[in-house]
């Protein structure tokens, strides 16, 4: 799929720069940093085992596709045909008795899916938690109000000017805005929330709306959340 607009933030620049920690926090976020990419580092390993299980799988049943379709192309044309060899018969019948039953009903997905989830619980314990997000919402929140589509600048006189270029960046997708701003919105934190969800909805909308199967979220989620926010907003606005 490719994603053609994204938001680009440098970590280094949420947990340093803009939030004043001292040598000893920034020595303790440093170290859960390099345990949570080592962990993360397992988890890919998980994964490119799972996939070249999957290939295999896959490739037995594309296998057997080949062989069932080659031999209607090529034997089976006609009943007369096959019916004159009844070896021809034999294996027809034991294709549709057992094969089809052996491949349809396979075990294979289910045993590399669950052989995948248990590695992953194997590391699950040093996983960041629902508390990390949001303990790193309000540095992202400060962040976001320097982003002009996606970088760091101030409009000085109707143009862009670049405040700060980070020599390491990672792209925000929809799903990543709309988790800060969906923790935000938990948090009643509308002001917050709405330039998130704003933000997630146009880097949805760029990817052309499509789910994914790593996404929390989808543009309909973000969409929801950001019309309450907006309501809410303009509700305290009002009073």
């Amino acid at each position: 799929m490719k994603y053609s607009t994204c938001v680009c933030f440098s970590w280094s620049l949420l947990t340093v720069a803009v939030i004043p920690v001292s040598l000893g926090e920034m020595y303790t976020s440093l170290l859960n940093m390099k345990q949570a990419i080592s962990v993360e580092w397992k988890l890919i390993d998980y994964l490119k085992t799972y996939i070249d299980h999957e290939s295999e799988r896959l490739e037995d049943v594309k296998r057997f596709y080949a062989k069932v379709s080659d031999l209607h192309t090529e034997l089976y044309k006609g009943p007369a045909t096959a019916m004159a060899n009844p070896l021809v018969a034999f294996t027809l019948i034991k294709r549709l008795h057992s094969e089809w039953l052996n491949v349809v009903h396979s075990n294979e997905a289910q045993e590399n899916t669950q052989a995948l989830r248990s590695s992953y619980e194997k590391e699950e314990a040093d996983l960041p938690k629902l508390e990390d997000l949001q303990g790193g919402r309000p540095g992202a929140d400060e962040a976001v109000a320097s982003l002009v589509r996606g970088l760091f600048q101030r409009v000085t006189e109707g143009q862009p000017i670049d405040i700060y270029r980070p020599a390491v960046s990672v792209p925000l997708s929809g799903d990543d805005c709309f988790l800060v701003g969906k923790v935000a919105y938990e948090q009643q934190d509308y002001y917050h929330s709405v330039q998130w969800l704003e933000e997630s909805v146009r880097l949805f909308r760029g990817a052309g709306g499509e789910w994914i199967p790593e996404n929390a979220g989808t543009l309909e989620d973000a969409l929801d959340h950001l019309a309450f926010s907006h309501f809410k907003v303009w509700m305290e606005l009002g009073n």
